[in-house]
């Protein structure tokens, strides 16, 4: 129990690459879980503007992962380690949910509504 009580290494203790740190902190700008929470407070006053700030996140964050696997040629295993859950699973926490269509695109939706529809 003692070592719990000490300081523990982060992703930021291991990550030496300078250029996956800057990934890492752009990453932590855009997609910081208080921003989510801001955002879906303001739906029920800005509406279609604060989902579609929600779902540039979201996109965001579903591109950086293979993108950073893509061009730093590491496993794709990793990205969970280097930004956290993807959003579109995490999302869940704030009420939302999101489906990913064919064409690429994503369906943001309260998590009472998706109940809903497999209820029926």
């Amino acid at each position: 129990m003692a070592v719990f009580k000490g300081p523990r290494a982060t992703r930021w203790d291991l990550v030496r690459d300078g250029a996956l740190l800057a990934l890492m902190r752009e990453h932590e700008a855009r997609c910081a879980y208080e921003t989510l929470a801001s955002l879906v407070a303001e739906i029920p006053q800005q509406g279609d503007r604060a989902v579609d700030r929600l779902l540039e996140i979201l996109r965001f964050d579903a591109h950086i992962r293979p993108f950073t696997a893509g061009k730093l040629g590491l496993d794709p295993k990793q990205m969970d380690f280097l930004y956290g859950r993807p959003l579109t699973r995490t999302i869940e926490v704030f009420g939302l949910t999101v489906r990913r269509e064919p064409d690429g695109t994503f369906l943001l939706t309260t998590v009472d509504d998706r109940e809903r529809r497999s209820v029926k």
